[in-house]
C-alpha cells in the first residue's frame, strides 16, 4: 500500500500538528507502508523533520514551493491565506501520483480535490470551520474517508451534513519517550530545579483557550512553596501572555518551547500536571484531543484537568482530578487536593490513567486507521474506536 500524505503545513513547527504528521507518517511506515509526506518547503529553513523530531528516517519526502502568506498578510488580509491555500490545491492538482496511492491529509480541500481526482482519500479532520460552513459541507464527500479526534467533531458536522465513512480516533502518545525511568528528585536535578518547592507544570502553547490564564489566576493565592511552570509556546506567546495577566506573581515560571525528549523529564520533576483547558471556544470545549494529555497520562505524574466534554471523551474522576472549567475556585481547590492526595490513592489514579493511555500509542491509532481504511462497510454509519 502507497500512502501519500499530503499536509498544508510548513515543517518542522513547533505546533502540535507538525509533530502528529510526521508521527503518523513514521507508524504507516513501520507497519510495511510506502510513505511520501508532501509539505510545503519553508525558505531558510534547513532543519531536517527527522533529526528534529527525533522519529525514524524511515519515509520519502517532498517539498512544495509556495509563497509565504504572512508576508502579504497587511495588504490582503484574510484573503492572504485563502489565497495560499488556492495556490496549494492548484499544486495538488499537478502532483504527480501513481494509481492506487491512498491519500491522507489534514486538510478537507485537499481531500475533495484528490477524491475528485481519482484516488482513494482519507481526510483526518481536528476541528470545524467556525465561518463558511455551507461550503465547508459542500467539499465533504461520501466516497472519502474521514477521521474524527472527537466525538465532538463528529456531532457538530453530523448537525449540517450526514457523514457515512468514518472512524473516532483520538490523537496517541510514544511511550517509549514519556514512560522513563527517573526519580522526580533526579529530574529536578537534571532541570536545576528546587526540591522544596511543589511544581505545577503547564507544557505546551499559551493560546487563551487552552486556559493557561486561569494559572496566572490562581497563583496569586498561593504561597511561595508553590511555583507553576508553562513549559512551551513560543516569545511572542509568552510576551502575549504577559500583556493579558499585567499581575503575574512571581510563582509563575515561562520556560521557552522544549524538545519532546526534555518535556518528559520536566513532567516527572512535577508534583501534578495541569490541563486547563477553557470552555468558551469550540476548539477547546468539543475538538480538542491533546497530545499533552496522553503525554501526561503516560508520565506517572498525578492530572488536574478540566471538566469538558472533549476531555472527558478520554479523563474521567477515576484517571484524573477534574475542576469545573473557567473556575478559578474550584480550580484552587482542586490543585490543593491534588497536591495534598493521600499517597495510596493518588498512585491508584496515576495507575488508572496509565492503563487507559495503554490504548491509544500511535501504533494502535495507525493500525485502527489501517483497518478503517481497508474495510468496506455496507451499511455505513459505523464508529471504530
Amino acid at each position: 500500500m502507497n500512502i501519500y500524505y499530503i499536509a498544508n503545513s510548513k515543517l518542522p513547527t513547533i505546533k502540535a500538528h507538525g509533530y502528529q504528521i510526521c508521527k503518523m507518517c513514521e507508524e504507516f511506515s513501520n507497519l510495511g507502508k510506502k510513505v511520501v509526506l508532501i509539505y510545503i518547503h519553508c525558505k531558510g529553513n534547513t532543519e531536517n523533520i527527522f533529526n528534529y523530531y527525533k522519529i525514524k528516517n524511515n519515509f520519502k519526502i517532498k517539498k512544495v514551493k509556495i509563497f509565504n502568506h504572512l508576508k502579504y498578510k497587511f495588504f490582503l488580509g484574510r484573503y492572504a491565506i485563502f489565497l495560499q491555500k488556492a495556490i496549494f490545491l492548484l499544486k495538488c492538482f499537478f502532483l504527480k501520483i501513481p494509481k492506487g496511492t491512498i491519500i491522507y491529509t489534514r486538510e478537507f480541500e485537499v481531500a475533495w480535490l484528490m477524491n475528485l481526482r481519482g484516488f482513494k482519500t482519507v481526510c483526518e479532520l481536528h476541528s470545524v470551520p467556525e465561518k463558511n460552513k455551507n461550503l465547508f459541507s459542500y467539499f465533504l464527500n461520501d466516497n472519502i474517508k474521514y477521521i474524527f479526534i472527537t466525538k465532538g467533531i463528529l456531532n457538530e458536522i453530523q448537525k449540517y451534513k450526514k457523514i457515512k465513512n468514518y472512524l473516532i480516533a483520538p490523537d496517541g502518545v510514544d511511550l517509549k519517550l514519556f514512560d522513563i525511568s527517573i526519580s522526580k528528585e533526579d529530574a529536578r536535578k537534571k532541570l536545576n530545579l528546587s526540591n522544596d518547592k511543589k511544581i505545577i507544570l503547564y507544557t505546551g502553547h499559551l493560546y487563551e483557550w487552552k486556559g493557561v490564564d486561569i494559572l496566572a489566576k490562581v497563583a496569586l493565592n498561593l504561597s511561595d512553596e508553590f511555583l507553576i511552570y508553562l513549559v512551551g509556546g513560543a516569545k511572542e506567546e509568552q510576551a502575549s501572555f504577559i500583556g493579558r495577566n499585567d499581575k503575574l506573581s512571581k510563582n509563575i515560571k515561562l520556560v521557552v518551547h522544549q524538545k519532546r525528549e526534555e518535556v518528559s523529564i520536566w513532567l516527572k520533576a512535577a508534583d501534578t500536571l495541569a490541563l486547563p483547558n477553557s470552555s468558551k471556544e469550540k476548539i477547546s470545549n468539543n475538538y480538542t484531543s491533546p497530545l499533552k494529555m496522553f503525554e501526561y497520562m503516560a508520565s506517572g505524574t498525578l492530572i488536574v484537568a478540566s471538566s469538558l466534554p472533549s476531555i472527558k471523551e478520554i479523563l474521567n474522576e477515576n484517571n484524573s482530578v477534574l475542576f469545573s472549567a473557567d473556575n478559578n475556585d474550584d480550580f484552587l481547590k482542586k490543585i490543593n487536593i491534588a497536591l495534598n492526595m493521600d499517597e495510596n490513592k493518588k498512585n491508584g489514579i496515576i495507575k488508572e490513567a496509565y492503563t487507559d493511555v495503554l490504548k491509544y500509542t500511535w501504533e494502535k491509532r495507525v493500525k485502527n486507521i489501517l483497518n478503517f481504511i481497508n474495510y468496506i462497510d455496507n451499511e455505513g454509519e459505523k464508529i471504530y474506536e
